[in-house]
């Protein structure tokens, strides 16, 4: 039963990365919307902009694999409960970076 437990935050992620794509493309108003929710949730895809002016097809990937990434990571550290803190912290510093560093494209 142990074993099952410790994959639930990767069902979960699989499920809430749908509705997170669907909040973040909303947020963006086909190019031209605040990107708020874009920036919260995927800020990895986001700060790539910085470079290459847009999202281009590797981070729009990495935007759809980032939510399963997480739950994999906290499934497979289940038993660590610092792995969640610790995603959180990179998850929202990294955000954070997004909404001071993006420039007028994507504000």
């Amino acid at each position: 039963m142990r074993e099952f437990r410790a994959w639930i935050p990767f069902g979960l992620a699989l499920v809430a990365t749908p509705v997170a794509l669907l909040v973040g493309i909303t947020s963006a108003g086909a190019g031209h919307g605040k990107y708020f929710w874009a920036k919260a949730l995927f800020p990895y895809t986001m700060l790539s902009t910085i470079v290459f002016q847009s999202i281009i097809n590797l981070f729009f990937v990495l935007a759809v694999v980032q939510f399963p990434l997480y739950g994999f990571i906290l499934s497979l550290f289940s038993e660590k409960k610092f792995a969640g803190l610790i995603l959180m912290v990179i998850h929202i510093s990294t955000a954070i970076l997004c909404f001071i560093l993006i420039g007028e494209n994507f504000s």
